[in-house]
């Protein structure tokens, strides 16, 4: 290294509740669910305007907060009877027909 420089050294940030922030932006917590792939982005909107995806508005901000919305995730599953390591196959069994 040539003189004068200092070696700087990145850290790599894991993938815990202890690294990740209390709130998270509509969008991080859409990425987060899986986004396009899972739900449209309009879709996630409006169900945050509709009260049935976690979220408070701080100003004109809206933010999710992390553990309400991975507890109401995780609600949502176990009422739809999915369990952990259930296959594609199984989990589309158990939704519910679209009318």
């Amino acid at each position: 290294m040539p003189q004068g420089q200092k070696e700087v050294k990145t850290q790599t940030h894991q993938m815990d509740e202890k690294t990740h922030p209390a709130a998270m932006t509509p969008d991080q917590a859409h990425e987060l669910l899986g986004g396009r792939t899972v739900i449209s982005r309009a879709s996630f909107y409006m169900g945050i305007h509709r009260g049935q995806i976690p979220a408070v508005r701080i100003g004109r901000r809206l933010l999710i907060p992390r553990a309400r919305f991975m507890a109401w995730l995780e609600a949502a599953f176990e009422g739809a009877g999915f369990q952990p390591g259930d296959t594609s196959k199984q989990i589309g069994h158990r939704l519910p027909a679209r009318g």
